[in-house]
């Protein structure tokens, strides 16, 4: 599923999915056991196309796929492991002090996913693009 490009951000397409314009990123599909405003998202660039090519990934490698957070105990966290647990995987947690120094961190390239709310993934990808420095 790939919901990175609606036509208008503004509003959803037909089907309801929410629209993204092309921000850089990819938002996968909804995780396993994750209500659906968590999203997993990834770089536009990245070999991940499919949470199943994530699972496929981190078994031949388990731990090298570096997988962002928004703090230890958040949703993210616990979206993070329920993924792990249900898809019998292991990822490289790292921790971020909120979703604006996440985001930043996937867009950057150093970590190649994020567990992540929808809004707040997808309004500080627009900031960035915006070249705003508020997170």
């Amino acid at each position: 599923m790939d919901i990175s490009r609606g036509s208008d951000p503004g509003s959803p397409p037909p089907d309801g999915t929410p629209g993204f314009p092309d921000l850089g990123f990819e938002l996968l599909d909804q995780a396993p056991g994750v209500a659906w405003e968590l999203c997993v998202s990834v770089l536009a660039a990245s070999p991940y196309r499919t949470l199943q090519n994530v699972v496929e990934a981190a078994k031949a490698a388990p731990e090298k796929i570096r997988a962002g957070m928004t703090g230890y105990l958040s949703t993210g966290h616990f979206a993070n492991l329920e993924f792990q647990r249900a898809a019998g995987i292991r990822l490289a947690t790292v921790n971020f002090q909120g979703g604006g120094p996440q985001v930043t961190a996937l867009l950057g390239g150093h970590i190649d996913l994020a567990f992540n709310s929808l809004g707040e993934t997808w309004g500080t990808a627009r900031r960035r693009q915006r070249g705003s420095s508020a997170s």
